[in-house]
């Protein structure tokens, strides 16, 4: 029937989202970029309406 085939590639494909997930949140990941860029964002909002 291949279903252990299919379990195989399903744990397969959890195991890399999990890695992807660690990476993104991990010093210098993804989330992090992209909260320090809209950090800088708002701060150069602020700086704009005095």
């Amino acid at each position: 029937m291949g279903g252990g085939v299919e379990v195989a590639e399903m744990r397969k494909r959890v195991r890399n989202l999990a890695e992807d997930a660690k990476k993104a949140v991990e010093s210098g990941g993804s989330s992090q970029s992209n909260l320090v860029a809209l950090i800088n964002e708002l701060k150069s909002l602020k700086k704009l309406e005095g």
